[in-house]
């Protein structure tokens, strides 16, 4: 989620839907991973027989374990980046993603980055 979120970032989204974006697409894979191995886990939940008590002394912490990670992948992974990568861009300026325009300089970082990278070009376009 978080990756996909970054990307959309760098690509110039506004930090909310960056990371709405990045939950709503990773969503449906990530819970169908983790379902699955839940799901893989009920017979040890409801194992009866003989070692009946190993089992479940196993599959009972692992699949309430799995519920937990599942629910705060939902509901506090989103927004956690949220406010981490707005502190970050708000206590560093130059953690903001730089946007590429049309012709290849990059904007967005601020405190004259842009200008310096100006002139790394045309100093190795000079050198040629």
């Amino acid at each position: 989620m978080i990756e996909n979120a970054k990307e959309q970032r760098e690509r110039g989204v506004p930090l909310l839907e960056a990371a709405a974006e990045g939950a709503r697409l990773r969503f449906r894979p990530v819970m169908m991973t983790s379902f699955a191995f839940i799901l893989g886990l009920l017979p040890l939940v409801i194992a009866s027989g003989a070692s009946q008590l190993a089992r479940r002394d196993v599959g009972t912490p692992v699949f309430g374990g799995m519920i937990a990670a599942s629910l705060i992948g939902i509901f506090a992974i989103p927004p956690l980046y949220v406010t981490f990568q707005w502190l970050r861009e708000k206590i560093r300026r130059s953690a903001k993603p730089e946007v590429e325009r049309q012709d290849g300089k990059g904007i967005g970082k601020g405190r004259g980055d842009s200008i310096a990278l100006d002139k790394a070009s045309n100093s190795s376009r000079a050198a040629r």
